[in-house]
């Protein structure tokens, strides 16, 4: 049990509430996803052009922090995800806003590769003691029947995240990046730290089942010693990796990993590229943000409905096709702009919705944050390549045409390993 959930006052069973608690959290969790994404995952890509004409760096030298943000991340993923489970999300995720704040400041100091990259190690550590996967972890036990629309409403947060690029540009150009890195640091850290404060582990320590259903006549202690999820089974993390879906999801999970990380870093400076303008190419991933929370609001209920495992092969598949349109995409190809939305960003919003439920309905609630942490490092050899393969084909070559390529039939392969996991058992029965 959390220490968190430890310290509670005993709960005392009572009528269902008008609001169930968990909504409260999955709204919290979106408005952190939000900042997280606009800030640290999307929108320091944005900081790239400016940075660039100021130092005259490369754009490898540039990317090579990423990916160090990036290796950093993938190797804390099973200390932040242990440390969730046990210590609590919410500590955790408080934690992680500090600490992600102080590298931000660092960042708008910065005036060498070393404390560049000193910045994005900071970062990365405070993002991977929370952040999404404090959130995700607090939304799957408090969701069961309702988890696809639960996280898919969780997952809007990350769209608009993307649709926050377009003012983020705007002040780029309006106050230069040093004094855009620091207003945006003390505005995170005024937002996120009070919600983290809003984290409650699970539901069973305030006497409620997951969904909204009430704990009645039952004590703390019995309520306490019952599985997280009535009706599911949990696997423990060495019984989680015997399993053939526990590698073929790390393997796909790898490959989205590269190429997203690949997107992430160089969609900004490829659109600059391309012929848009730095406050252009903000409104272009503003657009596909906003296009995201719709199309991640449609494939939450969809998920619920169809299978949440179909719909994660489905998005391999779009997320390649999505790739080439990317690759072509300019402020004269209208047309190629829609494609790109309505695949990519599709193929995207499944993923996102999809790819973190299923591992909790694969292999239980009670330790999904161990589970996915001890996934971060083991795909980092393949994902934390990406930033940095970005930047040296750029530099090669002058343009990311031939990159995004590349990536399109790379991420469609991993339809292949999803075709092949399989649905893990627990006790003789299929957990799922």
């Amino acid at each position: 049990m959390a220490f968190q959930d430890r310290i509670q006052k005993k709960p005392t069973p009572r009528n269902s509430p008008r609001v169930f608690y968990g909504w409260i959290i999955v709204l919290a969790g979106a408005i952190s996803g939000f900042l997280n994404q606009a800030i640290f995952t999307i929108g320091l890509s944005a900081f790239i052009p400016k940075v660039r004409e100021e130092t005259g760096w490369s754009l490898t030298a540039i990317s090579l922090g990423f990916s160090i943000k990036q290796f950093e991340q993938g190797l804390l993923g099973p200390l932040s995800g242990y440390l969730i489970d046990r210590v609590g999300p919410r500590v955790m995720c408080s934690i992680g806003v500090i600490i992600t704040t102080i590298g931000m400041l660092l960042f708008s100091q910065m005036d060498s590769f070393l404390t560049f990259y000193m910045a994005s190690v900071i970062i990365a550590f405070g993002q991977s003691m929370g952040a999404l996967r404090a959130y995700t972890a607090t939304v799957v036990h408090w969701f069961r029947r309702k988890r696809g629309t639960a996280t898919a409403i969780l997952g809007t947060g990350l769209g608009m995240g993307y649709a926050g690029i377009y003012p983020l540009s705007v002040l780029l150009v309006a106050v230069g990046w040093r004094s855009a890195s620091l207003y945006l640091a003390i505005f995170f850290c005024s937002i996120s730290f009070p919600l983290a404060q809003l984290i409650k582990h699970r539901p069973q320590s305030y006497g409620l089942l997951p969904d909204g259903e009430v704990k009645e006549n039952e004590s703390l202690e019995r309520t306490e010693s019952k599985p997280d999820t009535e009706g599911e089974e949990s696997f423990t993390v060495s019984q989680a990796i015997k399993t053939r879906p526990f590698w073929m999801v790390l393997i796909a999970r790898a490959f989205y990993g590269l190429t997203t990380n690949v997107h992430h870093v160089h969609q900004i400076p490829h659109l600059v590229n391309k012929g848009f303008s730095l406050e252009g190419a903000g409104l272009f991933v503003s657009i596909y943000g906003i296009t995201q929370m719709v199309e991640r609001l449609a494939c939450g209920p969809l998920g619920d409905k169809i299978g949440r495992f179909r719909m994660f092969r489905l998005s391999f598949l779009l997320l390649g096709v999505g790739w080439i349109f990317f690759a072509y995409v300019s402020p004269d190809n209208g047309w190629i702009t829609v494609g790109f939305f309505l695949t990519y960003g599709l193929g995207h919003a499944a993923h996102t919705v999809a790819g973190q439920p299923i591992l909790a309905d694969y292999f239980g609630p009670q330790r999904f944050a161990t589970i996915t942490g001890i996934m971060s490092p083991l795909s980092l050899a393949i994902s934390v390549l990406g930033p940095i393969y970005g930047g040296i084909m750029f530099d090669m070559q002058g343009d990311f045409k031939l990159a995004f390529i590349i990536l399109g039939p790379l991420i469609a392969t991993a339809t292949i390993a999803m075709f092949a996991a399989g649905v893990p058992t627990l006790s003789g029965k299929p957990t799922r």
